[in-house]
């Protein structure tokens, strides 16, 4: 009999044990079923939902990188949860200096607080700085301002301004020489192209770009770079893989190998979207679909001084002389890929 009260007097806690056990579990379900915008504070462990979310379809490093952000950023605390997106967090204010093409100097501030966004099944994020990050390249790219429509006025400035045009290359004054404006502009242009003959000064009078063309796209570039935007000097125009002589209205033409400005789309080329949208993502800021973008890869079938670039509109490729005066857009890769 004793023994058999002991089991008795044993099974009763067991039972309110097994009990107690169960009511936590339900409470954890009821909890893990409330929408992420309801977990407060936003954190690492309240934010695994949206980590796992964003980061899917993701493969080893990028993925790993991707997940690391996330949670750096829920992590400090300053965020807040919304279901399946990026945590909403503040940054602080940054200013940018910026001197392009003997224009007067800019100082561009960004908003006190910003959201970060990374589009769910898509591979960028908005820093928040003027820039976005491509996950899944390692690219960074600078994000264009102002105005969409083709009639919008162009800023000088405002170097991130997509209505504004570049020339690759300006003219010496009174011949058809090609050259570049300033030194810096034409040790930048040598570096990236192989000293290409385009990136050589005038021996004389002035280096002249077409009147709608604020600059050269190298002296744009070194305007950037010395400025550190974004915290970095390394900024560059894309590269594109060339192949034979092609034009825009050739929609089957594209460079043998796929180009940095692919990776921005949003359909594959050629690229036809509603409202005769630009082809690239809208996180990448407002560009006009009359756009063509400057790449930093000639044509070398196509004849002396042709370079590859991307229509906007439809993402299709095609050259222009170094002279002609287009969209340029920066980019840069993001070192530790």
């Amino acid at each position: 009999m004793r023994v058999h009260g002991g089991t008795m007097g044993a099974s009763m806690p067991r039972r309110r044990f097994r009990r107690a056990i169960l009511v936590v579990i339900a409470m954890l379900i009821l909890v893990a079923g409330q929408p992420a915008d309801a977990r407060s504070p936003c954190s690492a462990r309240s934010c695994k939902y949206e980590v796992k979310t964003v980061c899917a379809g993701q493969r080893g490093k990028a993925k790993r990188k991707c997940k690391k952000q996330l949670r750096a950023a829920c992590s400090a605390g300053a965020c807040t949860c919304s279901d399946g997106q990026l945590p909403s967090c503040a940054v602080a204010v940054t200013t940018t200096t910026i001197t392009v093409g003997g224009l007067p100097t800019t100082t561009i501030a960004a908003p006190a607080t910003t959201t970060t966004t990374l589009q769910v099944g898509n591979c960028w994020i908005d820093n928040g700085d003027g820039t976005v990050h491509d996950v899944c390249t390692g690219l960074q790219w600078e994000k264009k301002t102002g105005s969409p429509s083709n009639q919008g006025p162009k800023n000088p400035a405002d170097p991130h301004d997509s209505g504004n045009v570049y020339a690759w290359a300006g003219t010496c004054s009174g011949t058809s020489i090609p050259c570049q404006p300033t030194t810096a502009a034409s040790a930048a242009c040598a570096a990236a192209t192989n000293n290409s003959p385009v990136c050589a000064m005038c021996a004389a009078g002035p280096c002249l770009t077409p009147f709608d063309a604020l600059t050269t796209v190298w002296d744009w570039l070194t305007g950037l770079n010395d400025a550190n935007f974004a915290g970095h000097n390394d900024w560059r125009l894309p590269i594109a893989q060339g192949c034979n002589l092609c034009s825009f209205r050739n929609n089957g033409c594209a460079p043998c190998g796929v180009s940095e400005l692919e990776s921005t789309l949003v359909q594959a080329p050629p690229c036809h979207l509603a409202n005769n949208a630009v082809c690239m993502d809208p996180i990448f800021g407002p560009f006009r679909n009359i756009s063509a973008i400057w790449t930093a890869t000639a044509q070398t079938t196509a004849g002396p001084g042709q370079i590859w670039q991307m229509l906007a509109i439809t993402a299709t490729w095609g050259t222009h002389g170094v002279n002609g005066a287009d969209t340029v857009w920066a980019v840069r890769t993001e070192t530790g890929q």
